[in-house]
């Protein structure tokens, strides 16, 4: 009989332990305009998945879901965007950004259900953590030639 409850004990605790774990956001929206596709490519760590490279149409957005539960998740990207041709110069020109810390999981706080969205605009990179609050700007863009 003693054990069957520690068995029974066992399970409630495993149980118990795994509930479900609501999924994060990691969101990439183009705002750049007519004719400018974002390019943005990622690697995350913990598990570590390279994403390839995704091109973000203008007005579009695209929407990384993954858990975090037990894991410290982190996102790295690069994102850039080519500019317009410039008649005194040949060679093609882009704005970009390496290495964004995208996403990165807190060690002590709740990682489940975290949003991040960053939204690319001429004048620079955008962020927020909170759908319901407006976009602040948090980088600026370099330009490559």
């Amino acid at each position: 009989m003693n054990n069957f409850i520690v068995f029974l004990f066992v399970i409630t605790i495993c149980f118990g332990s795994s509930e479900a774990c609501a999924e994060s956001r990691l969101v990439f929206k183009n705002e750049l305009g007519k004719d400018n596709i974002l390019h943005v490519k990622c690697q995350s760590y913990n598990p570590s998945i390279n994403h390839g490279q995704i091109n973000i149409q203008p007005g579009r957005y695209h929407i990384f879901f993954f858990v975090s539960a037990k894991e410290r998740t982190t996102y790295y990207c690069n994102l850039f965007y080519r500019l317009p041709k410039d008649p005194n110069n040949t060679r093609p020109r882009e704005n970009h950004y390496e290495n964004l810390q995208a996403f990165s999981a807190g060690t002590r706080s709740n990682k489940c259900g975290q949003y991040r969205e960053w939204c690319a605009r001429h004048g620079g990179i955008y962020f927020r953590r909170d759908a319901t609050k407006p976009l602040g700007h948090v980088l600026s863009w370099t330009t490559k030639t």
